[in-house]
């Protein structure tokens, strides 16, 4: 039988959990150990105290600095223990006598952690702007460990924020950066307006006041329409906004303005995001493709509203869709039961063909019916009530 077999067994420990005392088997086995719940603290004492397992420990396994108080100051002195828990345990470095912070124990931090090696750089190499500049091209990430004074250098800023061709993580990039610019200098708005030109995931993590900014939200939105979940409600509820934003999204989809800022229009990223209030006939019916979409990822509120509902069966869906709306699978998504109830028994009692000729309109007057139905019965109920007042 093959020894590495038996000797990685994380079930042996779960039957016997006596084996923590045979330091082979925990050797072998630390990491699914560690995997499974057993910290340092679990260990027995014997082990905790011991050198050789402290260090196998903190190498082998990438913790969290609460469990760095178990190291025992000699080791923080230690280059070997310290050189060993580099790859796994960078901040452990910073915790160590200077003593440990060696010519190649930081090349090594800058092998292992090239987007943080910053953070473990001497004060002389922070203060110097190449040297913070040859990190920043190794990783965008690095920027958050400068000092203070070159994050407020608007050159740093804007190239870091640049986008490299050969590098899609744009929006990891703008957070990286944006997040650690000095508030004062979020302050100037013309200096934000080109940081959005270089980066428009900028606007993300941006103070919430420019994203109530009518001039700065209408610009990121014609940018990417899915910027608009972005906004603060108070815009998202500015119906003369939401209105202005999806006639220029309009507009550049159907091509009429060829040199449009909008670069990627979707009205569904909009939509998506409004409140029921602005679900009339008449932005149903303009945009009843987009509303049978995303209809089913709608909040209840919205899927309730009968507009909505009678927007998915406007304009004669094609017949794969018309099967999509009549399974249950749609039906259930709409939150009243006796609507679904007489959709379900029309489209059960009409005959294949005739379902998927008829079906749509048919469906949009039962709705509009509905829709007269409780109209009426409300009316009904606010005169009963009324009545009854009056004899009071």
């Amino acid at each position: 039988m093959n020894d590495e077999i038996v000797i990685r067994d994380i079930d042996v420990y779960k039957k016997n959990p006596n084996i923590l005392q045979d330091i082979a088997y925990v050797r072998a086995n630390l990491g699914s150990l560690y995997e499974i719940g057993l910290k340092f603290d679990n260990y027995p004492v014997n082990l905790k105290n011991h050198i050789l397992f402290i260090t196998e420990y903190f190498s082998t396994i990438a913790t969290n600095k609460k469990e760095y108080k178990h190291i025992p100051k000699t080791l923080l002195n230690d280059q070997f223990f310290i050189s060993a828990c580099l790859r796994q345990n960078p901040d452990i470095y910073l915790l160590a006598d200077n003593s440990c912070h060696t010519e190649f124990a930081f090349k090594a931090l800058c092998k292992y952690h090239p987007s943080q090696y910053l953070k473990y750089a001497k004060e002389s190499d922070l203060n110097n702007i190449d040297f913070c500049k040859e990190a920043l091209k190794v990783s965008y990430t690095n920027f958050q460990y400068m000092p203070e004074k070159f994050k407020e250098n608007s050159d740093l800023i804007m190239n870091t924020l640049s986008p490299n061709n050969l590098d899609r993580k744009n929006i990891s990039r703008a957070e990286s950066v944006v997040r650690h610019i000095p508030a004062h200098i979020l302050e100037d708005k013309k200096f934000v307006d080109a940081m959005l030109d270089k980066n428009p995931y900028a606007f993300n993590f941006l103070p919430q006041k420019y994203k109530k900014d009518e001039y700065f939200a209408y610009k990121i939105v014609c940018k990417d329409s899915k910027f608009f979940k972005e906004l603060d409600e108070s815009l998202k509820n500015n119906e003369e906004f939401v209105n202005k934003v999806l006639i220029h999204g309009k507009i550049t989809k159907r091509g009429f303005s060829y040199n449009s800022a909008f670069e990627r229009a979707e009205n569904i990223d909009i939509l998506i995001e409004l409140d029921n209030k602005f679900f009339t006939r008449d932005l149903c019916e303009e945009y009843s493709e987009d509303i049978k979409k995303i209809y089913t990822s709608m909040n209840k509120k919205i899927r309730a509203n009968l507009e909505v509902i009678r927007a998915n069966f406007l304009n004669n869906p094609s017949r794969d869709k018309q099967y999509e709306l009549y399974k249950m699978s749609f039906l259930s998504k709409i939150p009243n039961e006796d609507l679904v109830q007489e959709i379900r028994a029309f489209t059960t009692s009409t005959s294949g063909n005739e379902l998927y000729e008829i079906g749509p309109s048919r469906i949009v007057k039962l709705i509009e019916n509905f829709e007269l139905k409780k109209a009426l019965e409300k009316e009904l109920s606010s005169n009963e009530q009324a009545t009854k007042k009056m004899k009071l």
